[in-house]
């Protein structure tokens, strides 16, 4: 929860950015959300701001229902961080760097983000986010969904192969019965 009015007014413009540029495609918007030396990702400036407005556009237009639900929001000092589900019905083409090119498939897509943004003088100064692209492939069929036959090691220890459950000691290699 917010401490204070500046918390408050820096957490609502970010929910303001997401619902105007990404639930609503105002693209003229951008400069008003993002200061002089904005980073995203390292790059910087006009440049940065370029690349955000590209990659809306891109996404906007093979995604013309694309909305971004904040879902949770945790603010400290400058920094705003939201859990975000982001959703669509791909009905045009969609360029991503992993899988070329892809057509409309007219499936849709409903997966999580986290972004961080970083507040200065008003203004979206930094961004960083980690979205989950290959759930969002695997749903529109661009790729395969994982197999689950054969053996996995959970992170709780337990050993799976073919349905049967064998618990391991964390540390230890399970026996392979050539001594």
């Amino acid at each position: 929860m917010a401490e204070n009015a500046t918390e408050r007014h820096n957490a609502a413009l970010v929910r303001r950015y997401f619902d105007v540029v990404w639930n609503h495609g105002d693209l003229a918007a951008i400069d008003n959300f993002f200061g002089d030396e904005f980073t995203n990702f390292g790059r910087r400036g006009a440049d940065a701001r370029a690349l955000i407005r590209a990659i809306v556009a891109a996404w906007r237009a093979a995604f013309p229902d694309l909305f971004f639900h904040v879902e949770d929001e945790i603010i400290c000092g400058d920094a705003v961080v939201h859990l975000v589900t982001c959703s669509g019905t791909h009905t045009g083409p969609f360029e991503h760097p992993a899988v070329g090119m892809l057509a409309p498939s007219g499936r849709s897509f409903r997966v999580d983000h986290m972004h961080i943004h970083r507040i200065r003088d008003g203004r979206i100064a930094q961004h960083w986010g980690t979205r989950n692209d290959l759930a969002m492939l695997q749903q529109l069929g661009a790729v395969a969904a994982p197999q689950t036959t054969g053996s996995i090691t959970s992170s709780a220890g337990w050993q799976r192969s073919s349905g049967n459950e064998h618990p391991v000691t964390l540390g230890e290699r399970p026996a392979t019965g050539t001594g």
